[in-house]
């Protein structure tokens, strides 16, 4: 093993050179490498979700705040790379004291519901081992934000609310999220038998209004109706819940062909039209999803690829402010103002966000509500509860990729 030659946060290249049989160099290849700070203690449950914590400059554990990854159908997201992308919002929490703990699943792709209770239990984790009796923030990314609210109604609507005064939904699919479903057709025709978790894992299902394995809709739907009768209205009610969306309330300017996937005898392609869910208002789909299917096996040492000319939405603003009859369910909403792309944070929206995590007239509002809120490390429905794992290894975090 080569140790990284690096001694410094930041962003690096690294390039790898193949040799051949005679002993030629070729394919080389380079991409950048992001070096981030070291976190300072795992924690982990029976199930397989961990959690990594950095602590606040202060060197207290007194102030958590718990992000909750997205969908990870694959389980190959690292939390350190969610540290890269929200690095300009996560330093300076850092810096204010603050605790800030990555949540991960084991399991991705699994049911919203089943998820959520894992998100209890590691809330009610924490706060049984916080010094203090401030309260959580607890964030959601895309997905995430889904279970994180799912979580919380449930709790307060159960009678066992959880110590949280923060609720923050970052661009996340609170009423569905969009992929082009002539694309999605074409993915179930050439799957093989072998269907992307991508679109045909439960969660999946259950958030896209569109799935070409659940044309009915019924996952969807099911899923959403549930939700939304949790605690009357489907949110908590003991917490200020912010609503984030990357886009402002501006339709995709985007349209014509966004996609062709070149393929050894057909070149199918797929467009933006005006009255499609992906030419609404909203975040684009990352450029990662089309790398995700792309440069796949085909036939006899054959590859497909998937060439990206233009970008569809893929999180309505609607849907991540939850907007319905013109008014959003969030007590707080940030938009930014220009259109992004789903998994890139926008910078327009991280001194608003800022701003309400540091509000302290609202933290002590919230700390006088739920002072009697003791937090108990006991599992939720026989769930084994978290335990503390050690601390990280130390030196510096390397991510690979782009």
């Amino acid at each position: 093993m080569i140790s990284p030659p690096w001694s410094d946060t930041g962003v690096y290249q690294m390039e790898f050179q193949l040799r051949d049989d005679l002993g030629e160099w070729n394919m080389i290849h380079k991409f950048p490498v992001h070096v981030v700070k070291p976190a300072n203690r795992r924690f982990t449950d029976t199930a397989g979700n961990s959690m990594i914590m950095w602590l606040g400059n202060d060197g207290f554990f007194n102030r958590p705040f718990i992000v909750v990854e997205g969908f990870d159908p694959k389980n190959n997201n690292d939390l350190e790379s969610y540290y890269h992308i929200g690095e300009e919002l996560i330093t300076p929490l850092i810096n204010l004291g603050i605790d800030v703990i990555m949540f991960n699943y084991a399991q991705g792709g699994k049911s919203i519901a089943d998820n959520a209770q894992y998100v209890k239990n590691a809330v009610n984790y924490i706060n049984s081992i916080k010094e203090g009796i401030k309260p959580i923030f607890l964030a959601g990314l895309s997905m995430g934000g889904v279970v994180c609210r799912y979580a919380l109604a449930e709790a307060e609507d159960n009678g066992t609310p959880l110590n949280v005064s923060h609720f923050i939904s970052i661009d996340s699919p609170q009423q569905g999220a969009v992929i082009d479903s002539d694309f999605q057709d074409w993915m179930n025709d050439h799957d093989g038998g072998d269907p992307s978790p991508a679109i045909n894992s439960t969660a999946a299902k259950q958030m896209l209004y569109y799935n070409t394995y659940d044309i009915s809709h019924n996952m969807h739907d099911d899923f959403y109706n549930v939700l939304n009768s949790l605690n009357n209205d489907g949110y908590p009610h003991l917490c200020k819940n912010i609503g984030v969306s990357f886009s402002p309330n501006i339709e995709n300017p985007n349209s014509g062909k966004w996609l062709e996937i070149d393929i050894p005898g057909d070149n199918p392609t797929f467009s933006i039209s005006s009255g499609d869910l992906w030419k609404e208002a909203g975040s684009f789909l990352p450029i990662s999803t089309t790398k995700m299917w792309g440069y796949i096996w085909w036939a006899l040492f054959e590859t497909w690829e998937l060439i990206r000319h233009n970008n569809p939405t893929f999180i309505p603003y609607r849907s991540a402010l939850d907007i319905i009859d013109g008014e959003s369910k969030f007590d707080v909403t940030i938009s930014s103002a220009t259109h992004n792309y789903h998994d890139v944070l926008p910078m327009d929206i991280i001194n608003p966000l800022l701003n309400e995590v540091i509000d302290c007239s609202v933290m002590l509002a919230n700390m006088k509500e739920n002072v009697n809120m003791v937090g108990s490390a006991l599992g939720i429905d026989g769930i084994d509860p978290f335990i503390y794992s050690g601390s990280t290894k130390s030196g510096l975090m390397v991510i690979l990729g782009g």
